[in-house]
């Protein structure tokens, strides 16, 4: 289910209000949102979406409904990217997110949404020292220079977590149903495997539903999931936040913790995910829960 926007907590942000001065300074995703007002020529002339960020965070863009093209930067979901320039801060005058919105505006309103991958505060050089969140952003007529500021409103959380979707309670009535490759062996680790795909949103969320055979006395097994997919996130486990999926490497097996495992027929144990398109979507090709091959049962 692609994230429902209209349904996020919103508010209006005063200009040059970072996430930070409302308290957010975790790993999370946050959406903006603007409706503007066009008349013919500025929606035939105004043909660049840039952004001032406080630091140097990514974001993705739908105008009026459709994907924007990317400009800057052209590979925007490596781990290593907020490294780049680390050492400078964002100038004012720097537009380090920059989107070609040629053909996408029309006459009357036009509605903007971004989601903002906040990556929280580094652990070095300039960007821990910095606020997070987008500073300014707007139309252009110039990929070089903001010309048309717009106001923006901000929800601190996807419209998922507000809906309660990352919740094994959640009713999935018009979600849909995907068919996940059970034939392939998935890799444990590993860069350049992950599945690729035409972005075809912002945020896509995955709901899986799996049962575990009983737990015999004296005897602790670790489970694992192996997944192979595409996006960047977050999965939580019957509800509880297990940590981020990052679809570059090395990691393809995440710990499944037994405290919050359900065992026995009948039992249903939800694992959700929550994961931003990237340049190759958020495809979920392939999951497989199991056990840890590598590790001896323990018993008492």
């Amino acid at each position: 289910m692609e994230d429902n926007f209209a349904k996020a907590d919103w508010y209006q942000l005063p200009r040059l209000v970072s996430l930070s001065d409302l308290g957010i300074n975790d790993f999370r995703y946050n959406l903006y949102r603007t409706k503007v007002t066009l008349d013919a020529r500025q929606a035939t002339r105004e043909h660049f979406l840039l952004f001032n960020m406080f630091t140097r965070d990514i974001v993705s863009a739908l105008v009026n409904g459709k994907q924007a093209k990317r400009l800057f930067p052209d590979h925007a979901d490596a781990q290593s990217w907020t490294t780049r320039d680390c050492f400078q801060q964002i100038r004012p005058d720097e537009y380090d997110n920059r989107f070609d919105v040629s053909g996408l505006l029309h006459e009357g309103e036009n509605e903007i949404i971004v989601v903002y991958e906040n990556l929280g505060h580094a652990h070095g050089y300039f960007p821990m020292e910095e606020l997070a969140g987008i500073r300014e952003a707007g139309l252009s007529l110039t990929e070089s220079a903001l010309t048309h500021p717009l106001e923006w409103e901000c929800a601190t959380d996807m419209a998922g977590i507000t809906l309660g979707w990352n919740l094994p309670a959640c009713q999935t009535q018009g979600w849909q149903t995907v068919s996940l490759d059970t034939a392939s062996r998935i890799p444990a680790k590993g860069n350049g495997i992950q599945p690729k795909s035409e972005p075809n949103g912002l945020f896509t969320w995955y709901r899986i539903e799996f049962e575990l055979p009983s737990r015999q006395a004296g005897v602790w097994i670790p489970w694992l999931a192996r997944i192979q997919a595409s996006g960047n996130g977050f999965m939580w486990l019957n509800g509880h936040n297990i940590g981020r999926h990052w679809e570059a490497g090395p990691q393809r097996e995440f710990f499944l913790p037994e405290c919050w495992l359900k065992f026995g027929k009948g039992q249903k144990n939800v694992l959700v995910m929550g994961l931003r398109q990237t340049a190759n979507g958020a495809d979920l090709k392939a999951i497989e829960i199991a056990t840890y091959s590598n590790m001896a049962e323990i018993r008492k």
